[in-house]
Parts: structure tokens; C-alpha cells; sequence
């Protein structure tokens, strides 16, 4: 993912060369094995340069695609998607957050996995995003046995059978209306 203009401007000039590069070799009409392993490896860079460019320029014009089934694991691509997209520079995070413009840039580099959450829900209050907690999918449930713990005020263990007995059926702990 493009994440800056000077991303986005090194990624254009490094296109117009794989560009140049595969007229080239169109020209010489090499038709044999390690020619075409050449030209198609080049091609896939050209086609993936200019997907990058395509959604970068998207997210500039202030779209930002985020698919039903991200999860809060997105978390990094969200927020830098939403700054583009917002149209800040990450100058302009940094003055909002109140810190310097490099620790953003290493906090993007890292696509916030260098972030705490504190940090990351910071970053969402600056750029006013807000997270609806969907269906959180939980794999291989087993019986848990919680006579070890202390109880919740209120909590009887009818209760809490009903609870394990809703996780176990619908692998979640949401209900999705």
C-alpha cells in the first residue's frame, strides 16, 4: 500500500521504467523461454504498480474501501486509508495528536503494529473514527471450566453455562441483528 505522496511519486517514476523496460523487450520479439519468464515477471510488476496507484489515487479522492470482513487485525491499513483519504498529510496527524511528524511515520511504516492500543485508539479520535464490533469469530471453542474463578456480582452458574452454551453454538459472544 501507498501510505504517502512520496511513496505514490517513487511508485510512478519506478512504473514508467518497468513500463520503458517492457516495450523493450516487445520490440525484440524474443520468443524464447527465459525472454517470456522476463517479460511476464515485468508485466506483473507493471500491473501491480499501477493497482497501487489506482488505490491510492481512490483513497485521495476520499474513498476508502473497507471490506465486511476486516478485522480489528486491519486496524493499521484503516487508519492509514482513512488519513489519506481525509486528505491529511502525516504532518497534520502529527500536529492532532500532539506529537512529532516521524513518530507517525514510523507508527505507518509498521501499519501501527509498533503502536499501543491507547496510541491506536488515540489515532481513531483524531481522524473521528469509530469501530462497530461486528461478529468476533472464535475457533476451536471448548468446554471452558470456570469453578477456578471467582464469579462476576450477580453470577450464578446457570448463568454461565447459558453463556459457554451461546459461544459454543454460535462461535461468538455478538449477536448480529
Amino acid at each position: 500500500m501507498i501510505k504517502n505522496t512520496k511513496q505514490y511519486t517513487i511508485t510512478k517514476n519506478k512504473l514508467e521504467e518497468f513500463k520503458i523496460t517492457l516495450n523493450s523487450l516487445i520490440e525484440k520479439k524474443d520468443t524464447d523461454l527465459l525472454s517470456e519468464l522476463n517479460y511476464n515477471a515485468i508485466k506483473s510488476q507493471v500491473l501491480e504498480f499501477e493497482e497501487l496507484l489506482r488505490d491510492y489515487e481512490c483513497l485521495k479522492t476520499g474513498f476508502i474501501n473497507v471490506k465486511r470482513d476486516d478485522s480489528f487485525f486491519d486496524i493499521g491499513d484503516i487508519l492509514i486509508k482513512s488519513r489519506i483519504a481525509l486528505k491529511l498529510t502525516q504532518k497534520q496527524l502529527a500536529e492532532r495528536l500532539n506529537m512529532p511528524e516521524q513518530q507517525v511515520q514510523r507508527y505507518e511504516h509498521t501499519d501501527y503494529e509498533s503502536a499501543s492500543l491507547s496510541t491506536v485508539f488515540e489515532v481513531m479520535d483524531a481522524l473521528e473514527l469509530k469501530i462497530t464490533i461486528g461478529k468476533l469469530k472464535l475457533d476451536n471453542i471448548h468446554h471452558c471450566d470456570f469453578t477456578n474463578y471467582l464469579k462476576p456480582e450477580g453470577m450464578t452458574d446457570d448463568s454461565i453455562n447459558k453463556i459457554e452454551e451461546r459461544v459454543r453454538q454460535d462461535k461468538s459472544l455478538f449477536k448480529i441483528a
